[in-house]
């Protein structure tokens, strides 16, 4: 009589052993599933690692392309205002003294800036309208400028074909170009403040001290009539200097240089400019009241718009 052969499941095991049956072994169908899976899964960490890094490569060359183009030229190409604190330095050559040194004559006026990019709109005045400093002030709209100047208690309007573009152009600052960066001191000049100052001069220096604003700006140089840029006014300037905000890019200053004139033979009634300076400190980012571009009814037969 045989007995049945016994396996090693079958065998008696000590107390306090317990038997541990082994994993199944998977074939060959199996194990080619598994290598399949990983392999998947390493190809889709290799592309997610390349795609994130093409993504941060483009949004850094994106920020530094922005950054450069801030600073790359001094630019009007913004939606701003400053209708208050704005004045226009202007300096001339008015002769020769009996050393031959040049006379030079120095007058300030307010002035007023308000613009609006997206309606291609703008607004500059040289003096406060209907004020007893008032010269002309230009309505400015997307294909024509309004000119408004006094005569007397009336006023006198003038249609030009200059549109937006042009006008802001004619100013020659896209030929001024980035040098540095700096930190300028924002002089609020009110002339009725000035004579209330003279009044009490220790007090006044206090307050001057006491009213000093700085700000971080960039600053720009360059060749205003390159290329034909400038076209403001008759005299031609060889120099320009522009100051941006550095937070926001909105004007805050330029300043033109004339070039001097050899001593004609006659000097009689001579004068030619020298300098001239367009300082806006209290110049603002965004819209400007919407009425501000609203010329005289007495101009209402010149249509702007």
């Amino acid at each position: 009589m045989t007995h049945p052969e016994r396996t090693k499941n079958d065998e008696k095991l000590p107390p306090g052993v317990i038997s541990i049956k082994p994993p199944p072994r998977f074939g060959m169908f199996g194990s080619m599933l598994i290598r399949l899976g990983l392999g998947c899964l390493l190809l889709a960490a290799g592309v997610l690692a390349v795609y994130y890094s093409i993504e941060v490569h483009s949004d850094s060359k994106n920020d530094d392309e922005k950054t450069e183009i801030s600073k790359t030229f001094f630019t009007l190409n913004r939606t701003q205002y400053c209708l208050t604190g704005g004045i226009l330095t202007r300096e001339n050559h008015t002769g020769w003294d009996s050393a031959d040194n040049h006379i030079h004559n120095t007058t300030k006026i307010k002035t007023q800036w308000a613009q609006s990019v997206e309606e291609k709109k703008l607004f500059f005045s040289v003096g406060i309208p209907r004020a007893s400093d008032w010269e002309s002030s230009y309505y400015v709209f997307e294909n024509s400028t309004i000119i408004v100047t006094p005569n007397g208690k009336e006023i006198i309007c003038r249609t030009v074909n200059i549109g937006y573009d042009s006008f802001t152009s004619s100013f020659g600052l896209e030929n001024l170009f980035y040098i540095r960066s700096e930190q300028i001191v924002l002089d609020h000049d009110d002339e009725e403040e000035k004579g209330e100052n003279r009044k009490i001069e220790k007090a006044a220096a206090e307050k001057k001290e006491e009213k000093k604003d700085f700000i971080s700006v960039n600053f720009f140089q360059g060749d205003p009539s390159a290329n034909g840029g400038y076209k403001f006014t008759e005299s031609i300037p060889f120099l320009g200097i522009g100051y941006m905000d550095s937070t926001n890019s909105i004007a805050i200053a330029w300043q033109m240089y004339f070039q001097e004139d050899p001593k004609p033979a006659n000097t009689t009634g001579y004068n030619s400019r020298y300098f001239e300076e367009f300082w806006f400190p209290e110049m603002k980012q965004g819209h400007p009241p919407i009425d501000v571009f609203s010329y005289p009814m007495d101009c209402v037969g010149n249509k702007g718009q």
